[in-house]
């Protein structure tokens, strides 16, 4: 089904207050999470998201056009695409064969970026190779300390992609000497979202396998808890941010 809208991010939320301070920025999640929850898209067992590229920042105030052309979505701003992604219904969410990899070193963890769009716990755990990275959540004690979430209808999945990519900050920061660096999501080849249950009550673990370290991260990444997996991320790629 064809159909375009539009849409206007609203400047008073607090989000835009982390993301990021002084340089307000719509998060590339929020972006495709609007789209995901519209009442006219159907509710599969999971979902995947194909192809999501982020091409250009969106301002808060800034009024953007989605345009659907059957599965195929395209998020237009006043600088043109700003994003682009196709969805599709997916089937039983299979786990990742890098999840072998053995993470038995726990190390202490400082925010590599804004504190309140961290998200991850004081520990980690790595492998010997500084590859791999694996923590545990409590998604809802997460969403209950940051009150901004409370303004998205269902922040889910930003909290846990977002985890899941700061997992990569760590890794690189590690690799780097101890040097931070700002990333921002540029492209997703792939995510496998379980978009059936409810935020589980129950720990929910993330693990991230960076593949390529420096100017760009290259990523891998899932979370998972009792029932199964919720989300599994294709090759993702970060790139350092200009800051202003």
């Amino acid at each position: 089904m064809n159909s375009t809208r539009a849409e206007i991010f609203d400047p008073g939320l607090d989000v835009f207050k982390v993301h990021f301070e002084n340089d307000p920025i719509v998060p590339g999640l929020m972006l495709l999470l609007r789209e995901l929850q519209q009442p006219t898209r159907p509710a599969p067992s999971s979902t995947v998201v194909e192809r999501l590229l982020f091409k250009s920042f969106v301002r808060p105030g800034q009024a953007v056009t989605y345009v659907n052309e059957g599965p195929h979505t395209q998020i237009n701003g006043d600088a043109g695409l700003c994003c682009s992604f196709s969805t599709l219904a997916g089937d039983l969410i299979e786990t990742p064969a890098f999840m072998d990899e053995v993470c038995r070193s726990t190390q202490p963890v400082s925010p590599a970026r804004e504190p309140l769009y961290w998200f991850l716990p004081e520990q980690i755990d790595l492998n010997d190779e500084g590859t791999h990275a694996q923590t545990v959540i409590d998604l809802q004690q997460v969403i209950a300390r940051h009150p901004y979430l409370a303004q998205m209808a269902d922040p889910a999945l930003l909290v846990l992609t977002e985890a899941l990519g700061n997992l990569a900050l760590v890794l690189q920061q590690r690799r780097a000497g101890g040097a931070a660096a700002s990333y921002v999501f540029a492209r997703f080849d792939a995510l496998q979202i379980d978009l059936n249950r409810e935020v589980a009550a129950s720990p929910l673990n993330l693990k991230t396998r960076v593949r390529h370290f420096g100017s760009f991260l290259a990523w891998d990444a899932c979370a998972w808890d009792e029932q199964g997996m919720r989300l599994v991320i294709h090759n993702a790629i970060s790139v350092k941010r200009k800051t202003p």
